[in-house]
């Protein structure tokens, strides 16, 4: 029930509120959503399984996008929006604190996704660029007869967090080569003077 009410408040199974029609709400499983869906009990490997983000978990690329920008901005649930501006009218960008993450688990989930990077036997070196601070989680989603999800989502920036990401390559295989388009991308942002 607590990964369930924890993921529920950073915005996993439920819509974004992003500016555009037709958007996934996903699925975070419960024990009671599992009874009144699926008549069947929840037993231990359910959690297990889902607090690895596998068995039933259904998200979108920009639930977890939204979910890893509050680490990078200290606590807060942003409200996407498609547009930032269109010409000199800016958009309102609503901003909801969580109150749920304290500084000290912002800090030691930030290190720890730091070291995915950045550590030889991370999951993610080969995003790896010098002089950039990127903070990542690789997954591999399994499909039934066909060839695996790969996603890398974070966030980067030289001194502060710039850009939360999230690479999601359909059918791609391994995460790897989410990391490599990552890697990619950042150079290009920084050849452009954006990061």
């Amino acid at each position: 029930e607590q990964i369930v009410r924890y993921a529920h408040r950073l915005g996993l199974g439920e819509k974004t509120g992003i500016d555009l029609k037709y958007e996934a709400k996903g699925i975070i499983p419960s024990p009671q959503l599992k009874n009144i869906m699926q008549f069947k009990k929840w037993y231990s490997g359910d959690t297990a399984n889902m607090s690895i983000g596998q068995g039933e978990v259904l998200v979108t690329p920009l639930q977890m996008a939204r979910m890893v920008s509050v680490l990078a901005n200290g606590g807060t649930l942003v409200l996407p929006h498609f547009i930032k501006a269109i010409g000199n009218k800016r958009f309102n960008l609503d901003r909801q604190k969580t109150g749920i993450l304290s500084n000290k688990v912002v800090s030691d989930i930030s290190a720890a996704l730091k070291e995915v990077v950045d550590h030889p036997e991370g999951s993610a070196p080969a995003a790896k660029i010098e002089g950039l601070n990127i903070f990542g989680k690789t997954g591999t989603t399994q499909i039934a007869g066909n060839k695996s999800h790969g996603w890398f989502v974070g966030y980067v920036g030289v001194h502060e967090p710039k850009y939360a990401f999230c690479i999601f390559l359909e059918h791609g295989g391994s995460s790897h080569y989410a990391c490599v388009l990552a890697r990619q991308i950042f150079e290009q942002l920084m050849q452009e003077g954006l990061l």
